[in-house]
């Protein structure tokens, strides 16, 4: 009896399609975690600092644009509105203000934040190389 010769195997016949459904798992696992923080619709570039250790984004903070403009949770909101949108929060608040607002528009925001309750308030910087 003749025993037929085993073949040998090429780079042709692997089966690639277990490797390929992993390459799908592990995109479609980045797309849903890169998409679950909200950012706000407008863009936010914060205060640099040397002296301040520099804190991650918020994810459920407070971001105000250069004009003044408030998200908050997911929502633009008025600075009227901030106080009652706010309100029963006693935990710690980060914001993240751009560089360009000026003072003068963000007192009168710490002050709203103030009357809605929360006790500590952090302000959100970047680290920047002195130089």
């Amino acid at each position: 009896m003749k025993v037929p010769a085993e073949t040998p195997r090429g780079f042709g016949n692997e089966n690639i399609v277990p490797m390929i459904n992993i390459i799908f798992l592990l995109l479609i696992f980045f797309l849903l975690s890169g998409t679950l923080s909200q950012r706000p619709p407008f863009e936010v570039d914060p205060v640099a600092t040397t002296l301040q250790p520099p804190a991650e984004v918020p994810s459920d903070g407070l971001f105000v644009s250069a004009q003044g403009d408030l998200f908050f949770r997911g929502q633009i909101i008025s600075l009227a509105a901030l106080p009652s949108v706010a309100a029963g929060n006693n935990d710690t608040l980060e914001v993240l203000v751009d560089r360009r607002l000026p003072g003068r528009t963000l007192f009168p925001i710490l002050e709203a934040l103030a009357k809605s309750g929360y006790q500590k308030i952090q302000i959100v910087t970047e680290r920047s190389v002195a130089g």
